[in-house]
């Protein structure tokens, strides 16, 4: 079973790999892990950083349609919502069966 260097190889000599950082990467996991959207705020509370910090990896995800941003009713929340693609990433580091 391969673990986290050996999947990080992997990923880096891949014709699909894109640059993130471990927040950026975070980010992604924790919105993946949730039923429903993550406001912002929440994700910033969560990974204990600030929301313009949580707004510009967003920004990021967002930019390789790995995440979406949502309004809420009001629009002064912002939730964000992982796409089929997110989804289909977080898919490449599984465990192998």
């Amino acid at each position: 079973m391969p673990d986290l260097i050996d999947r990080a190889i992997a990923w880096v000599k891949s014709p699909t790999y894109i640059d993130f950082t471990t927040r950026q990467l975070a980010v992604l996991g924790v919105v993946l892990a949730e039923p429903q959207p993550v406001k912002v705020k929440d994700l910033a509370a969560t990974l204990a950083v600030s929301k313009p910090v949580i707004t510009r990896a967003v920004g990021v995800l967002v930019k390789h349609r790995l995440v979406e941003r949502q309004k809420g009713r009001d629009l002064r929340n912002c939730f964000i919502a992982p796409t089929e693609a997110g989804r289909l990433f977080r898919s490449l580091f599984a465990e192998s069966e």
